[in-house]
């Protein structure tokens, strides 16, 4: 599985119905989707004045899955994936961390 932080804005449709329908349902309506790619929900948070409204992580089999999300998300045209990154556990970058190959950088 990899975990993957989802950055997003809302719309004026978007804030209404979250302002209608509750946070508590958005991470209910965000879990489901992310259960149904074979993933999970890790978090939910929001956040006002900025351009990022929300602040999603998941754990996804792969990027394709991810990618069905990001597009579930933004043709409902109530909200918009600002930025997707990709989070590694100490583990898994100690894992990488074996397989690092030699390398010059450039005039050294």
């Amino acid at each position: 599985m990899t975990i993957f932080m989802i950055t997003g804005s809302y719309s004026a449709e978007g804030v209404k119905g979250l302002t209608e329908e509750g946070a508590v349902s958005r991470r209910n309506i965000i879990d489901g989707l992310t259960q149904h790619l074979g993933g999970s929900l890790v978090s939910a948070y929001w956040a006002a004045g900025g351009e990022d409204h929300f602040f999603v992580t998941v754990d996804v089999p792969n990027s394709d899955n991810l990618a069905a999300l990001w597009m579930a998300v933004d043709s409902s045209g109530a909200a918009r994936v600002n930025s997707i990154t990709q989070l590694w556990t100490a583990e898994q970058l100690d894992e990488a961390r074996a397989k690092v190959p030699g390398y010059r950088a450039p005039g050294a």
